[in-house]
């Protein structure tokens, strides 16, 4: 398998148990302190954040911080 602007193997690259089709999903991958996030769709789009950026980009989804106001009819 080759590999991608990102430098990382098609193998690092991951995708959630709940993609259902092969082309509409985001990945996920992570080198050294760098996470990279593409969709399946466009491979050649990487997105890479430092490792905090995405540490903090998951603790507020747990947190529900990006959850619509409630009644906002959203």
């Amino acid at each position: 398998m080759g590999s991608d602007r990102a430098g990382l193997n098609q193998s690092a690259w991951q995708r959630s148990s709940r993609c259902v089709t092969e082309h509409h999903c985001v990945e996920v991958a992570s080198a050294a302190e760098v996470i990279s996030l593409r969709n399946s769709r466009h491979p050649a789009e990487v997105l890479l954040l430092p490792g905090s950026v995405w540490r903090n980009l998951i603790a507020g989804v747990k947190a529900g911080a990006f959850e619509p106001p409630a009644g906002s009819g959203d």
